[in-house]
């Protein structure tokens, strides 16, 4: 039977039938709307970081994740918080978690855990996953949060991580969006211009201030 005619069922069948589409099998699509539907959960975020296999694949099971729903919730929110992921992998951790528990994407309960995460990773070394966090924020954190994506936007060393943050900022407004958060975001982002000496970094948070400045 043709690898895209059979239904997996086990672990071990999903690993075999991955181990095949890495050898030029075919067949992804139905690979990835299968693994989606099983409780596989730890596979399907395995295969999402593995490198050695072909990027548009890993896009489509990246796509296909949040159908997990509460399973993948729980799974990274454990991944995260017992340190189980490498640091490379925490920020696409909380950033797909983010995503989960945006209220205005998919809903899920959990957006303050989430949130918490993200300001942790904040401090990491590498930029990817701070730039990863700071997009998180824009997606599930608090009004308060206003101040910390303003901070990062001013002191990051990373000129992705400070555009992030400019852009964090709008997406928070929208979650927010009240007079107070407004003004808030508006002098954050002024601070920001003011204090950026990266012309591409500048224009970047100045289009992110014009999205919110009527």
């Amino acid at each position: 039977m043709a690898t895209w005619e059979r239904a997996a069922r086990t672990e071990a069948e999903f690993v075999a039938w991955a181990e095949e589409i890495r050898g030029g099998s075919g067949g992804e699509m139905p690979f990835v709307w299968a693994i989606m539907r099983s409780p596989w959960v730890s596979l399907h975020w395995a295969l999402i970081q593995d490198p050695s296999l072909d990027a548009g694949f890993r896009r489509s099971l990246k796509t296909r994740f949040p159908e997990h729903g509460e399973s993948a919730r729980d799974f990274l929110l454990e991944l995260v918080a017992t340190g189980a992921g490498a640091d490379e992998h925490a920020g696409d951790a909380v950033l797909m978690l983010a995503r989960l528990c945006d209220p205005l994407l998919n809903g899920l309960s959990g957006h303050r855990d989430v949130r918490d995460l993200a300001v942790r990773l904040l401090e990491a070394e590498d930029s990817s996953p701070r730039r990863s966090s700071l997009i998180a924020l824009g997606w599930v954190g608090e009004r308060e949060d206003v101040d910390v994506l303003a901070r990062c936007m001013r002191i990051d060393p990373d000129p992705e991580c400070r555009v992030a943050a400019g852009g964090a900022l709008v997406q928070l407004l929208e979650r927010h969006p009240d007079d107070r958060v407004r003004a808030s975001v508006e002098r954050g982002l002024r601070l920001g211009i003011a204090h950026e000496r990266e012309p591409q970094v500048r224009a970047a948070v100045a289009e992110a201030l014009e999205q919110i400045v009527e």
